[in-house]
């Protein structure tokens, strides 16, 4: 009997062991910060194509922060550095955006993007983007004027032949 009370102890032991670790421990996930969207647009006082780069990143306090940004422009890869001096606030919310300058765009490279964090590191890579990218509504308005041009060129063949086609039945009627 004495072998089997210490039993029960030292299973009740074990298991109020593990009842105050399960409660004293807080689940931690890493922060990594997650570039969400890339949108890129044309400043019209310099033609210059500028990158719009979306990052997320919880947890901000003064040794946890996004530290740089590398954008791979069709395989060049850049880094945008984000110090004290840069113009992206990350304080005020997790989500900020960060500006790239591309300069002037004369072809249509793809851009991506991801960021680091001075604790977890970097992020993955964002998805894809072809700049200059066309919106559905300049997409919408390139093929109705294609379209337009098609048929007004087309009417305009099939006038030239209906009058090729009256003047030669005028000429054989005799008219």
């Amino acid at each position: 009997m004495y072998p089997r009370t210490i039993r029960s102890l030292g299973v009740l032991l074990s298991l109020a062991c593990v009842v105050i670790s399960v409660c004293q421990v807080a689940p931690v996930f890493a922060d990594v910060p997650a570039v969400t969207g890339i949108t890129a647009w044309t400043r019209q006082s310099d033609n210059h194509t500028i990158l719009n780069i979306t990052v997320v990143h919880n947890g901000y306090y003064s040794g946890h922060y996004v530290i740089w940004v590398q954008v791979n422009v069709s395989g060049a890869l850049q880094q945008i550095s984000l110090t004290d001096s840069s113009p992206v606030d990350q304080t005020v919310s997790s989500t900020f955006v960060v500006p790239y300058d591309m300069g002037v765009v004369t072809d249509t490279p793809t851009v991506s993007a991801q960021a680091y964090c001075t604790v977890h590191g970097e992020g993955s890579w964002s998805a894809v983007l072809t700049v200059p990218e066309f919106s559905s509504l300049q997409l919408v308005l390139i093929l109705v004027v294609l379209t337009v041009a098609a048929l007004f060129f087309r009417f305009r063949n099939v006038k030239g032949h209906l009058r090729t086609f009256i003047g030669g039945a005028r000429s054989v009627l005799g008219r």
